[in-house]
């Protein structure tokens, strides 16, 4: 299916398109930090898949995906886009 935007709008958008500190990253940093939940690291690039948060000494690793990329039904449904997916 073509783009139904100019290469240089579809440039601009996927720009904005925040990749680390985003808004469900914050909550819950704020939250572990609340909560006396310490030692973790951002973004951790000798991680495997570059997680969202690391306890590298426990080998834990978080990665916090949003709902509307991963298709939660709050967010998605049945035929809001175009059919490749919908699959």
């Amino acid at each position: 299916m073509p783009d139904s935007v100019d290469p240089e709008t579809r440039r601009r958008t996927m720009r904005a398109v925040k990749g680390k500190n985003t808004a469900l990253e914050l909550r819950l940093r704020s939250f572990l930090w609340r909560n006396d939940v310490r030692g973790y690291r951002c973004h951790v690039r000798a991680v495997p898949g570059n997680p969202d948060l690391a306890w590298i000494g426990l080998r834990v690793a978080v990665f916090l995906d949003s709902a509307w990329w991963h298709g939660h039904p709050s967010r998605w449904a049945p035929g809001r886009l175009p059919g490749q997916w919908d699959t």
